[in-house]
């Protein structure tokens, strides 16, 4: 989906090849990662990544990013 594109170009290629899987469900971006040290720091950024990638999309479309 386009959500899940916006987050791998906004994060850039290193989050990118770190990310095992996304998928986008009413609202909620699902994110499964292969690093609990870039889990950890994706999930206290999350606000700020919601608010760019909602800019990005141009609609509030992201409420949630679920990180696993």
């Amino acid at each position: 989906t386009r959500v899940v594109h916006v987050w791998g170009q906004l994060l850039g290629k290193s989050v990118k090849k770190r990310t095992v899987k996304a998928h986008f469900n009413n609202g909620k971006l699902y994110v499964k990662l292969d690093s609990s040290v870039l889990r950890s720091e994706l999930a206290y950024a999350k606000s700020n990544i919601i608010g760019k990638m909602n800019r990005e999309l141009g609609s509030e479309m992201v409420t949630d990013i679920i990180l696993s």
